[in-house]
Order: structure tokens, then sequence, then C-alpha cells
């Protein structure tokens, strides 16, 4: 099938007359073949200049490279930020030192006074016996009770003039002042070919190379279950409440709603479990490099005397049964009520988490197998949770401050299979029914 002819659309001083042989995808146009080979070449020319030049750009670079050296300002500059440090840290070590040396002298000053009229009032004493003692040696006759009197009388002098001994301006040392020094690299627009990985753990918290501030490595935990980290600065003579104001100034603009330190329960976890649990008022001196892991919770209300009177709020760990075997690092917070609470209050909250979690799990042929773990209190056997939602509970609940509940997921098929074990096992005693345990420990 014949095709109309295409004129050659090829850009010379004079127009092509030649037919159009072949379609350059270079320029879009359609040349014929003298003009194709000529523009094939041009196209290879420039191609070639163009490999040059980048060969060129990229021999520049390996020069470049090969030349560079560290800066004198990485090799020198950070000896003499530290040596700056320490004439500064010298400095103010020197101040303090005079202050307290003032002090000394104004002590020593008082004490003088103090000193002087107790020594006078003795030496008046001894004086006044000593006349007593000439009064009675004019006397041509002395009693016993004149003797016994002075002896007393003599004996309580010497006693007093041993306070003297007991006197001292002590001088109460703390801990030396805390100078350490964090020393960072600052790598911009640099990441690492792969994740990084260390066998060694980085500690909870450093000291800062701010002097009288410590430095708090932190996580947060909100109620969606989004855990961030955080590093927080605070004075040294600081409190748990303090550090959560600290917390709420730095990072209130990016992701704190609840702008207030009555929304934040302060924990150390260890290993999956709860060790502590803090009051605002705990003194940060007296925990800073003693706790593993700081963790500030989100509540879902004020932590006020009202509110924990009505509301308990319990951590929680999630520990097998979740789905594609996901573990839970940190354990979560349940809120339910202190009082009358039954198992169905525990339930709800299990599933509300396990939404928020998993929106695409089905709660309805999940069970929940829980124990209760601390230091101090213990449940060892596991309770099938979803048996005892009508049962009131909340006397279990009323637990220790590092206590937690263990809880482990279990579908139908799992529980009718752990149903049919223990009911065997019933028949000779050796198995007791779970339920039994729960209401003979509330007993």
């Amino acid at each position: 099938m014949a095709t109309g002819i295409k004129p050659c659309q090829a850009e010379d001083n004079e127009k092509c007359k030649n037919e159009a042989r072949a379609y350059c995808y270079h320029c879009c146009r359609d040349l014929c073949l003298d003009h194709l080979t000529q523009h094939a070449q041009l196209i290879d020319a420039l191609t070639r200049s163009t490999l040059e030049d980048y060969f060129i750009i990229l021999t520049n670079l390996s020069t470049h490279l090969q030349s560079l050296t560290i800066s004198t300002k990485i090799l020198n500059e950070p000896f003499l930020k530290i040596e700056q440090w320490r004439i500064d840290a010298y400095h103010q070590i020197d101040n303090i030192v005079e202050k307290k040396f003032q002090e000394i002298r104004i002590k020593i000053e008082e004490y003088r006074q103090i000193f002087d009229t107790i020594r006078n009032e003795q030496l008046d004493k001894v004086i006044r016996y000593k006349q007593k003692i000439a009064e009675l040696f004019r006397k041509t006759q002395v009693t016993n009770k004149d003797m016994s009197n002075l002896n007393k009388s003599i004996e309580q002098i010497q006693n007093d003039s041993n306070i003297f001994n007991k006197h001292s301006i002590e001088v109460l040392l703390n801990r030396p002042l805390i100078h350490s020094i964090n020393i960072q690299m600052q790598l911009n627009d640099w990441k690492p070919p792969s994740p990084l990985s260390s066998s060694s753990s980085l500690s909870s918290s450093t000291v800062s190379s701010i002097i009288h501030q410590l430095e708090f490595h932190l996580k947060y935990v909100r109620l969606s279950g989004i855990v961030t980290c955080h590093y927080v600065l605070v004075e040294v003579n600081g409190t748990i409440g303090d550090l959560i104001d600290q917390f709420i100034m730095k990072e209130n603009k990016l992701i704190i709603d609840k702008c207030k330190r009555d929304y934040f329960l302060a924990t150390e976890i260890n290993q999956y479990r709860v060790r502590r649990r803090f009051t605002n008022d705990i003194q940060l001196k007296t925990i800073f490099n003693k706790i593993d892991e700081l963790i500030l919770y989100e509540t879902p209300f004020e932590l006020n005397t009202y509110n924990l009177q009505q509301y308990c709020l319990i951590l929680c760990q999630l520990q097998d049964g979740l789905p594609w075997n996901i573990k839970f690092g940190l354990p979560i917070l349940l809120n339910v009520p202190r009082f009358q609470c039954q198992g169905r209050d525990v339930i709800n909250a299990l599933d509300k988490i396990l939404n928020i979690c998993f929106p695409l799990m089905i709660n309805n042929n999940i069970h929940y197998e829980v124990r209760i773990v601390s230091d101090n209190y213990q449940i060892t056997t596991a309770t099938i949770l979803n048996e005892l939602a009508d049962e009131v509970i909340d006397d279990h609940l009323l637990m220790a401050d590092n206590a937690i509940l263990v809880v482990n997921l279990i579908n139908n098929s799992q529980l009718s299979i752990q149903k049919q074990i223990t009911d065997l096992a019933r028949l000779d005693g050796t198995l007791k029914n779970n339920n039994d345990k729960w209401k003979k420990n509330r007993k």
C-alpha cells in the first residue's frame, strides 16, 4: 500500500529536496539518508564532547579529593574550646571558693563572739567559787553539805568547760561539681550506608556541658501509641515536675496538646517491666545515672487527687498472641475505674488499645489471659480475664508502683483446647479452677 511522500526537514542553507527516508527521534524531524547520516555524526560528536567534559570533571574531582586534608578547625578548635571551658570552669570554682571563704570568715567571727560569751560565763563561775572556797577557809567548821555542794558545782564547771571540744565549723561537701562534656560530630547531609548497630546501650541520662544542669534522655508515649525520644536539660536541683515542664516547653509546638505537668506519668522501665513510678516532687539528682530508662506516659486525665480516687492507671505488657508476632518494647497504659472495677472494664481498655494499634483486627474471637507481676506481689497462675467479665476485681488492681499486668492473647480454638486440658486435669484434682483461685485470693 502506497504512502504519502514526505520531504526532508533538514535545516540547511537551501531547503533539501530529497525524499525523507527516516524519522529522527533526537530532533523529531523527517530526514533523508544524507542528512540522517550527517545528523548521526553530529550527535556522536556532541556525545563524545560531553563524555570528555564529564571525564575532565571527574578527573578534577579526583585530584581535589586526593588533595583534601582534615581542616585545622576540626583538628584544633575542639581542644581550644575545652581549654576555654576549663578556664571558665576554674574561674567559676574560684568564685565559689572565694564566696565560701567569706562565709567561713563570717561564721568564725560569729563563733568568736559566742566563744567569748561562754568562756567569760565560765570564768565568772570559777571566780565566784574561788571566793566561796576562801569563805570556807575562814570558817571554823565546814559542814559535809557545804563540801558536797562545792564538789557538785566544780564538777559542773568542769563538764561545762568540755563544751568547747564539741564545737566546730563544718564544711558540708557535696559531690564535686560535674563538668562533663558532650562531644558530638556534626555530619550534615550525610547518612550511613547501612543501619548502625551497637552492642552497648546508651545511658538514659548524661551530664550536660552546661554547669549545674542535667541532661535526661527520655521516651514519650502518647495515648495513640506513638513513641518518640527526647533530650531535656534541667537544673541540677530540679524535680520530676521541673523536667516535665521543660519537656512541655521544648516540645509544645511539635506534639503536645495538653500543656500541664499533671497529664504526664513518669516511670522507670527496665526489660519490659516498670520498676518505679515517680511523683512530681522527686529530686532529679537522686535518680540521675541510677535509672535504666525514663519514660513519660501521656495520661487520659489530670493526675489530681479527685481523679486518682476515681480511676486507676495500670501499666500493661502485651506478651504473646499479637498479630505478626509483634513485640511491644514498652508497657502500655490502661485506664479503668478504681473501685467496683469489673473484668469487663479491663477487657474494654485492652480492646481499645488493640483497635488503636491494629485497626483491622477482629476482637470477637480474642480472649485475654492475664497475670500480675511485681517485686512484692505476684499471681503466677494465668487467669482468663473474659471468664471474670462480671466479677469485681478492683482489689487485684490496687497494685504496688512496680506492678505490671502481663497479658497474652488467645483465640477461641486455643481456649477450647486449654479448657479440655483443664477439665481432664480436674478429674484427679491436680488442677483447680482459675476462678476459684481468683476468688480465694480475694478472700
